[in-house]
């Protein structure tokens, strides 16, 4: 296998973790194991999107040097900051005592829960008018 087909199935792996953690969330509720699969596919995506990142570097860098700034780098990097957030915001959520932080953490989580893999599509996109897909 080489390094961009790694790189692309980590982040691949990575953004189908995140859209079945919004799936589960939004449909399976009622279920008693819904929060534990939810929490651990929220956790995973930000894992599989840093290896991911890891793999482009090392596969870029050796050959190219460092790179001026592609759309495809700054939309992917803000992605990934989001994707982080998005757990880190979920389990401040969790542990609040706040019923006024713990809505305004949830609001906050809802919406990113959105915006990311939006932001995950328009990063893919970005690449592929990059190289001309």
């Amino acid at each position: 296998m080489n390094l961009i087909s790694l790189h692309g199935g980590l982040m691949g792996l990575g953004f189908l973790c995140m859209v079945v953690a919004i799936i589960i969330a939004r449909f399976y509720k009622k279920k008693d194991w819904w929060f534990k699969v939810h929490r651990g596919l929220n956790v995973a995506a930000p894992i599989l999107a840093v290896a991911g990142i890891i793999t482009a570097i090392v596969m870029v860098t050796p050959a190219y040097g460092v790179q001026l700034p592609l759309a495809h780098h700054i939309i992917g990097l803000i992605t990934l900051v989001l994707l982080i957030a998005q757990p880190v915001l979920g389990f401040s959520m969790v542990k609040s005592k706040d019923k006024d932080k713990k809505a305004q953490l949830r609001k906050m989580h809802r919406i990113l829960g959105w915006v990311t893999p939006v932001m995950y599509l328009v990063a893919i996109i970005a690449v592929e008018i990059a190289v001309g897909g």
